[in-house]
């Protein structure tokens, strides 16, 4: 009984203290992982980004889309990760909610532009650089985020061009969990 003591509550606490605070960018990881005040490790919520280094996870979509090169992974993981640092550049602020923690200990952040409110997760969907994490979204927002999902590739845009191949196999996967 006394774990929860030490574990529950400094988390709870760490979740009230941090949620929707300004925070400045500092390292961005790839697309979807990205350092905040340079110690607070946040993955952004609903959305998935292909791989910019070689690791696990990469390994297991690489598995998953056995015809797709790991370089084309990569290349199109390295895009992502460069139209994040376009739009929430180093030193940028941004309003962070940390949503929950995952089972890898790392933070699960809403994260929006503090100048204008955009939401990172969604503005990487809509300009075709992630895929929704649909096991994670409500019925009711489903929709809304296939809807995201089917005109950024009807219109090729980011990675639905010259990447539709590595998109394609995200979009199976994230449809098939």
């Amino acid at each position: 009984m006394n774990w929860i003591i030490f574990i529950i509550l400094p988390l709870m606490l760490l979740f009230y203290y941090y949620s929707g605070t300004v925070k400045t960018v500092t390292r961005i990881v790839d697309g979807d992982t990205i350092y905040f005040d340079k110690r607070y490790k946040c993955r952004l919520d609903l959305v998935d980004t292909p791989e910019s280094h070689a690791n696990d996870k990469l390994t297991r979509d690489r598995e998953f889309c056995k015809v797709i090169a790991e370089s084309r992974f990569i290349e199109a993981g390295l895009l992502s990760k460069q139209f994040v640092e376009n739009i929430l550049p180093l030193g940028e602020e941004a309003n962070v909610y940390i949503l929950d923690v995952d089972k890898y200990a790392r933070n699960i952040c809403k994260i929006t532009l503090a100048r204008n409110k955009k939401n990172i997760s969604v503005e990487l969907v809509s300009n075709g650089f992630a895929i929704p994490f649909f096991r994670f979204i409500s019925s009711d927002e489903k929709n809304k985020w296939l809807e995201l999902v089917m005109l950024a590739k009807k219109n090729k845009i980011g990675l639905w061009g010259e990447y539709s191949d590595v998109m394609n196999c995200m979009l199976s996967d994230g449809l098939k969990n």
